[in-house]
């Protein structure tokens, strides 16, 4: 199943797994908690209203069906930045949270 992907294993962790949930959309998840999947997606990819739409109804869906936070990243910023794209599964509801870093 699926959602076993996103379930952390010690002896192989991180786990990642490539997605594209439409044909201009490459997603990559990593499980890095059990309550957290990080997910990073190339900022060129998402270009235009609609979608950066598709994503959040992705990010959302994702997180409701896991039960789990779904952070989203710039591509390969993951491990430096805070997330651009964070659902949050208590209030159901993708915010957003760019802005100035400090670093």
């Amino acid at each position: 199943m699926a959602a076993d992907l996103f379930v952390p294993h010690p002896e192989d962790w991180p786990r990642a797994l490539w997605v594209w949930p439409r044909p201009y959309i490459e997603l990559i998840f990593r499980v890095w908690t059990h309550e957290v999947i990080l997910g990073d997606v190339s900022l060129h990819e998402l270009q235009g209203q609609e979608r950066l739409d598709d994503l959040c109804a992705i990010l959302r869906r994702m997180g409701q069906h896991l039960g789990k936070g779904v952070e989203m990243y710039a591509e390969g910023c993951y491990d430096a930045l805070p997330p651009m794209l964070v659902y949050d599964v208590t209030q159901d509801r993708v915010t957003f949270r760019a802005g100035p870093w400090h670093g």
